[in-house]
């Protein structure tokens, strides 16, 4: 970094409030599987590898007093039998408790017409990091209000075998 008068900053000295570092970011392929859970879980739905999360070591959550989340894939919802509805959100876990991050975001058709397919971008600011521990950011998903009539079978990553998912992590000083 370098400040306006051309003097270069180092790491925890004179760094401007607000200023936003990137720590890190996880790329996965999709694999194109579906699932048909409707109680909120990870894009792998028990596949690790599949998984679109980040895990930032306590050590660097310590340096910063939030951290903004950003997370870009495909999803694909079928058809269910009353709407064509999901939702995602982030969830932290961390050693001192596990809790959501931001709102859930719904997606989707209010009927059943057809399959609906999309491209999702979504970002959160961390603002109350916990004191102590690795935090892990993770994409959730789950069929509309948990409701298994909302959809049919889910791809959280998008249908397509060679797309890829990204979430990034930057933190706020």
């Amino acid at each position: 970094l370098a400040s306006d008068s051309g003097t270069a900053w180092s790491w925890g000295t004179g760094v401007p409030s607000g200023t936003m570092i990137y720590i890190g970011e996880t790329r996965i392929t999709s694999a194109a599987a579906s699932h048909t859970v409707t109680d909120w879980t990870k894009t792998g739905n028990g596949t690790a590898s599949q998984n679109l999360d980040i895990t930032i070591p306590a050590a660097t959550v310590a340096k910063f007093s939030k951290i903004y989340v950003h997370a870009s894939h495909m999803f694909l919802i079928n058809q269910g039998s009353s709407f064509t509805l999901a939702e995602t959100k982030f969830r932290r876990e961390n050693s001192n408790g596990d809790s959501d991050l931001g709102f859930r975001h719904i997606l989707g058709l209010g009927s059943t017409a057809q399959n609906f397919q999309t491209s999702v971008n979504r970002f959160e600011v961390d603002t109350n990091l916990p004191a102590s521990g690795d935090v892990t950011y993770s994409v959730m998903f789950r069929k509309h209000h948990n409701n298994s009539g909302y959809a049919g079978s889910i791809g959280p990553l998008g249908a397509e075998t060679d797309t890829t998912a990204v979430i990034m992590a930057y933190g706020i000083i």
